[in-house]
């Protein structure tokens, strides 16, 4: 893995959710991905090992913590974090072998 600056991160994101959900879910998680994108600019460069976790707690909103420290508020709304999600869990996902494992979906068999 090379480091990844915040910029890249956010538009990674971007892509990933975009890839996944709808233009009018897009449209309608805007403001809260605004949100986390605005303090995710304070990431200098994501190394190896580097940690960015987004959780959900009802009645609180969608967190995010890099290397254990949260960043920013809370961001109320669940259909960000679904967003996020989809990102690992979608038709879509960018490592379809993690989403087969996460959501314990049975291997496809390979012909020889």
């Amino acid at each position: 893995m090379k480091p990844l600056n915040a910029e890249d991160f956010i538009s990674s994101m971007r892509e990933a959710i975009a890839e996944n959900n709808d233009e009018t879910y897009q449209n309608f998680i805007e403001n809260e991905l605004l949100q986390i994108e605005e303090f995710m600019k304070d990431l200098t460069n994501l190394e190896t090992g580097d940690v960015v976790d987004v959780d959900w707690l009802p009645s609180r909103g969608t967190f995010v913590f890099y290397n254990g420290q949260l960043m920013g508020n809370p961001v109320r709304g669940k259909a960000l974090y679904d967003a996020v999600l989809s990102i690992w869990l979608g038709n879509n996902s960018l490592e379809e072998k993690l989403r087969e494992g996460l959501l314990s979906l049975p291997k496809e068999k390979t012909e020889n």
